[in-house]
Order: structure tokens, then sequence, then C-alpha cells
């Protein structure tokens, strides 16, 4: 018999730990630059660079504008390639959040409703769907898995979802299929998230460490050559 998606997640957690998000609080601005301060690294190598952020800049839209956009390259360097790129983008997410009337507006905004705050997270740079409902979902708004691409991989390869012609479209079609299946609390929500993530990096698209996974012996490996 096929996994459930309950029986995932307890097998995850009970390998891995409660797995917590790194950014700091639960805030719509951090959340944010935490989102584009690191490009496909770990939690605890982008947590490196925002911190790195916070503590030679500032999380302050005005002082990262201000701040020479080669320095800030090298401040978040440890988040990954392209570090100017990054870095472009957290100086236009400052941009942003300044034409929305600073950082106090945005928090004001976001907390209208879940509709109005999907909406204006998805003006900020690198936020499509997955990750406007990822901060819903860390901000208590939002009762949704928000897979990324690595727990998308694990939830196909378990055979809970079908992969689709696009990352969109499977992404839609797995917050579909799970809808009804997920835990009640944003706490096991949460916990649910950031664990299938974890293991979507080891579960890698062209190397995944089977032997060691806490799944194997269920998972039917779709996709695995």
């Amino acid at each position: 018999m096929a996994l459930s998606i309950g029986e995932i997640v307890r097998r995850l957690t009970k390998r891995y730990g409660s797995v917590r998000q790194k950014s700091g609080r639960a805030d719509p601005w951090e959340l944010l630059l935490w989102e584009n301060v690191g490009y496909l690294v770990s939690d605890a190598r982008r947590a490196i660079a925002y911190r790195a952020l916070e503590r030679e800049v500032g999380l302050d839209p005005e002082a990262i504008l201000a701040f020479n956009p080669k320095k800030l390259a090298r401040v978040i360097a440890e988040g990954g390639m392209l570090a100017e790129h990054r870095a472009e983008k957290v100086r236009e997410c400052a941009r942003v959040v300044q034409k929305l009337g600073g950082v106090g507006a945005l928090r004001e905004a976001v907390k209208e409703n879940v509709q109005n705050a999907h909406k204006i997270l998805r003006r900020f740079p690198s936020i499509g769907e997955p990750g406007a409902d990822r901060i819903l979902l860390l901000l208590h708004m939002k009762k949704t898995l928000a897979a990324d691409s690595n727990a998308l991989r694990v939830l196909q390869r378990t055979g809970l979802i079908k992969e689709q012609r696009s990352y969109s479209k499977t992404y839609k079609s797995a917050e579909r299929a799970m809808q009804r299946k997920l835990p009640k609390g944003f706490a096991a929500l949460i916990s649910a998230h950031q664990s299938l993530k974890v293991h979507g990096q080891v579960c890698s698209r062209n190397n995944p460490a089977c032997k060691s996974c806490p799944l194997d012996r269920k998972c039917p490996k779709r996709g695995v050559t």
C-alpha cells in the first residue's frame, strides 16, 4: 500500500526532527528578503547570507539602497551563485516596499486578507504563486503545503501526485491533491513543508540517496532511473 502524506511526514520528522524556518520572526518583509538573499542553497547557507545582510547592512530599505551594490553582493555571497544578481533583487525588494509606503505599510496591507496579501507579495522579485503561498503559510495566514520543487519531487516519486508538463502545473496539481489531506494546525503544516523540502534535497533529481531513505521500502520511486 502506498504511503499517505501523513505517514511520509511522520517518517521524515522522525529522521530530520522538527525542521523550522531559519529566517527569524514571521514577518512579511523579513521573509521577502529571506527568499531573495539566496538561490539554490540549503536553509543553513541562506541563513548565513541573511544574517550577514542583517549585521553588515541592516534590513531597513533605505539602508539597503544606500549600500554599495558590489559590496552588498560580497556580503550575501554565501547565499549561492549569482551574488550580484541576488544583490540587485534585494535592492529591488527595497524599491518595491518603498513604493508601497514602507515596511509598516507592507505589514498592514498583508494583514487585510489572503487574496490581497497574495497579490502584494507577487509584486516582489522571485515571488510567484509558490513563494507567496510559502510566506502566507509562515505568517499563519493560509493553510497550504506550499511545496517547492524539492518537495514536489518527493510527492511525485512516492506516487501522491503526477508530474505535469511544467513546474507551475505540477504545483497547482499538488495543491489540489493535498488540500484535504494536510495537517490541521499551522505548526504541523510548516513542519510538513520544511521536512519535505529538506528531504527533497536528499532525494535529488539525478542522485537520490535511496539506500538511506526513511521511505525506501514503500516508495515506488517514480521517475528514478
